[in-house]
């Protein structure tokens, strides 16, 4: 909250922007998907086809990318179901 108070519109306008059943229907649904992805919690992300749950310090973090990243110019994208976003 101090952060908005000292960026942007002040603590008031923030409250009055927020309303808190939006964010429990977000925390709930994100919850939900985690649970049907296999996680427990958060952290919670994956970087190409892993998944990688619990804390990562941003230098394995960053180099678990790079490795993402460098198997996809190896190996090309993965393959996309026929007609997918028509």
């Amino acid at each position: 909250m101090r952060v908005a108070e000292a960026v942007g519109p002040g603590l008031d306008r923030l409250r009055l922007d927020i309303d808190p059943r939006d964010v429990a229907v977000h925390i709930e649904t994100s919850m939900r998907l985690t649970q049907a992805l296999g996680g427990s919690g958060g952290p919670f992300f994956f970087t190409g086809e892993a998944l990688v749950p619990g804390f990562v310090e941003t230098d394995q973090l960053k180099e678990m990318v790079e490795a993402t990243r460098t198997s996809r110019v190896t190996e090309g994208p993965a393959p996309t179901e026929a007609g997918a976003g028509e």
